[in-house]
């Protein structure tokens, strides 16, 4: 990992446009396909985040960029991208956090709170339709204090990345979508059918104990 400040200072991006180093200019023709460059560090080769350009509205122009970060998840690994994980830039597009999730796609990143202190999180799994994966939970230092997913019934390793909440409780709210056998007859399929079941559930991020959990098929028929 690659990091310059603590969460401490971390802001909130406002009034930035972000895109690859070869971003479009006005004399591209629009279907021209772009490729975004990317880092390299000497002492960390496997952190290829890739280069990112800052633009601004003419409202924008007039903003300090210092303070300004914006948090991202270069992916598409068979697109071109460089490098699959998540990335802290600040206004002026420099690298201030980088983490490079190999093969695992990152989603949601973002700064919370746990146990009164900032915290920053992230989703890391195989992603498509839905996700299967956890959560990571690092400190003001970037370093990792927790990893968080399902519990049972449905196992580890199933939670999606559209839910990574944390509650004023010290647990962490989560989806998961989960294949099911179903009697889909009334609905013209087959008796020993499958769907996609829905979950919700609250982990304890400290034990990792289900405290709560919630599946589609006991409340909403087929």
């Amino acid at each position: 990992m690659v990091s310059r400040r603590t969460l401490a200072v971390v802001g909130v991006a406002g009034a930035l446009a972000l895109g690859g180093c070869a971003a479009q200019t006005s004399t591209q023709e629009p279907s021209e396909e772009v490729t975004a460059e990317p880092w390299s560090f000497v002492s960390r080769p496997d952190l290829t985040p890739p280069i990112v350009t800052v633009t601004t509205s003419e409202r924008g122009a007039t903003l300090d960029r210092d303070g300004m970060y914006a948090f991202l998840g270069p992916k598409d690994l068979d697109q071109g991208s460089a490098m699959q994980g998540a990335a802290i830039v600040d206004g002026d597009g420099d690298p201030v956090w980088v983490a490079n999730t190999g093969d695992d796609s990152a989603f949601d990143l973002r700064v919370q709170e746990y146990q009164g202190e900032p915290v920053l999180t992230y989703w890391v799994g195989q992603s498509g339709f839905h996700g299967r994966g956890e959560v990571i939970i690092l400190d003001d230092t970037y370093t990792e204090i927790a990893r968080v997913s399902t519990g049972e019934p449905i196992g580890a390793g199933n939670a999606d990345m559209h839910e990574t909440t944390i509650t004023e409780d010290g647990t962490m709210l989560l989806l998961a979508y989960v294949t099911a056998p179903a009697d889909l007859t009334e609905v013209g399929g087959p008796r020993n059918g499958y769907v996609l079941e829905g979950h919700v559930q609250e982990v304890d991020i400290a034990t990792g104990e289900v405290l709560f959990e919630w599946a589609s098929l006991d409340e909403v028929p087929v």
